[in-house]
């Protein structure tokens, strides 16, 4: 018997991420999909995972369904919405291991990582996760 569902390996690629660093970022992450694409009916986009054209559609209807507890802040993405609620709480979960410096994202350590010591950050690949 078979339920119609595939367990795929998808690997992801964040521009912004990319941007910021000298070579590409991959991420794999494994989706259960239907095996038939999705597509907005918006616009052009098509994704094989339902759950990226959730989030996509809510481009086109405005939706914000993360709120911060703090202040009016609302976002359409869940990570976005942790990542503004440290801006409150003053956490730095990414520190450098050379001198104070902390900051939110990691992008900012391995920028502060690549203009203090000789533009090296293989040493925080994978510092702080």
């Amino acid at each position: 018997v078979t339920c119609g569902t595939t367990i795929v390996k998808v690997e992801l690629e964040s521009d912004c991420l990319r941007a910021a660093r000298s070579g590409p970022l991959r991420a794999e992450r494994t989706y259960a999909v239907t095996g038939k694409l999705h597509h907005c009916s918006s616009c052009s986009y098509s994704t094989i995972i339902k759950s990226n054209l959730n989030r996509h559609s809510r481009i086109h209807t405005g939706e914000k369904p993360f709120s911060c507890p703090h202040c009016t802040y609302n976002t359409t993405i869940k990570d976005n919405l942790k990542r503004h609620v440290l801006t409150h709480t003053g956490e730095k979960p990414f520190a450098c291991p050379y001198c104070p410096y902390r900051s939110i994202q990691k992008v900012h350590l391995t920028s502060h990582m690549r203009n203090h010591y000789n533009n090296s950050t293989e040493s925080i690949e994978n510092y702080g996760e």
